[in-house]
């Protein structure tokens, strides 16, 4: 694939109302009006909310300061890195270069991407990656003293200037099989984007196909103005293929090392959310709750902390042993009850009113979701199951 040039000028993309999507959207294709569930009603105009694009440009892999020429994400291509690391690092940073030395550092065969008399910079796996990231570690020279420039982690994905990439994912409802000549994929953008889908800007698919796969990334243009990042929705999206699928794998490439595109889904493990709420307990007491496992431990919410922590307050994920959550008012005294409790401390707290207790098996294939109510001396608890399919 070195020096090719991905185009996706043959690629007709429809995002297609329904099929599973986080929310009801509005079909928009790339000038065809003639994909599933398309309407006449439904071709392009100035007014569709979404926008498709042909992206005619090259691709990059970047990792940190680094572009891999031509997509190809390989430290060997750069010469190794033999001198004393530790020579380079100043009397200030010396104290963080010891602790991430011991951590891992000293394992990582590090690559010089650029050497010059005044500039340094260095990369390698980084520990406990499993090849999924790179350490980049950068040295500037200033009164013939060398500083440290640039000391993280970074992870290779593909670049284009104004856009960003999107989490991908075959759509459960549409399976696809040898005689596929189009992919139904639910994308979600991982860039911060208000938690809002894409209306707007413009999405431009990109399917680069070989005999032994079909590679896929979609750049989604990015948004304007402030942003936070509660998350996105996801939305359909499908794309043609030059000729039906066949054995070929379908590869999510936006990160390096690509990520293989399975149907069904495969479930990961369950998680287990913990939520408080409620009526915030009397001067004096504390609304509390403890939790059983392999950690085990208890809180106590007491009135000028309730409104900090009302809400979503512990998960655990994977959740794969059974948990019991115990929650209760106890007093807090003269003294205050502090905040956190030791799992036999937590027992022994006295009880204003009776217990509610959740039991908490790990269920396949579904996340659970544990909300703690209080009201006065007395609480009680419910328990959601969401299926992961």
């Amino acid at each position: 694939m070195n020096g090719h040039r991905l185009w996706a000028m043959a690629m007709t993309a429809l995002l297609v109302a329904g099929c599973g999507s986080d929310s009801g959207t509005n079909v928009v294709s790339d000038g065809a009006a003639d994909g599933p569930g398309l309407t006449d009603e439904d071709s392009p105009s100035s007014e569709a909310p979404f926008e498709t694009v042909r992206f005619e440009g090259e691709l990059e892999v970047r990792c940190g300061t680094l572009v891999f020429p031509d997509r190809v994400v390989d430290l060997r291509l750069y010469p190794e890195f033999t001198d004393d690391l530790g020579d380079f690092v100043s009397d200030g940073f010396r104290e963080e270069f010891e602790l991430q030395w011991q951590e891992g550092l000293n394992e990582v065969t590090l690559h010089e991407i650029e050497r010059t008399e005044d500039r340094i910079l260095l990369m390698g796996d980084a520990p406990d990656s499993n090849g999924a990231g790179f350490t980049e570690i950068g040295f500037e020279k200033e009164n013939d003293e060398w500083r440290i420039s640039r000391w993280g982690g970074c992870r290779p994905q593909v670049t284009v200037d104004g856009f960003g990439i999107s989490e991908l994912r075959l759509d459960p409802s549409d399976e696809p099989d040898a005689s596929s000549t189009a992919l139904t994929l639910l994308v979600t953008e991982r860039e911060c984007a208000s938690g809002e889908l894409p209306v707007g800007r413009a999405i431009a698919p990109v399917v680069v196909e070989s005999d032994t796969s079909v590679q896929v990334v979609v750049l989604i243009e990015e948004s304007r103005g402030d942003v936070d990042c509660p998350g996105n929705p996801s939305f359909p999206l499908v794309v043609d293929l030059s000729r039906p699928l066949g054995q070929r794998s379908i590869l999510d490439i936006a990160f390096e090392p690509p990520n293989e595109l399975v149907w069904p889904i495969p479930l990961g493990p369950s998680k287990l959310s913990l939520v408080v709420e409620g009526e915030p307990p009397a001067q004096g007491n504390a609304n509390s709750f403890t939790w059983s496992g392999a950690l085990p431990g208890g809180l106590m919410l007491e009135p000028e902390g309730w409104a900090d922590f009302s809400g979503p307050i512990q998960s655990w994920s994977p959740a794969d042993q059974p948990i019991t959550i115990t929650g209760f008012v106890t007093s807090c005294g003269s003294t205050g009850c502090g905040e956190e409790c030791e799992a036999g401390d937590c027992e022994s707290l006295e009880r204003l009113g009776a217990e509610c207790v959740a039991e908490y098996v790990p269920t396949e294939a579904q996340d659970s979701t544990i909300t703690i109510t209080y009201d006065g001396t007395a609480c009680s608890v419910a328990q959601v199951l969401t299926s992961l399919d």
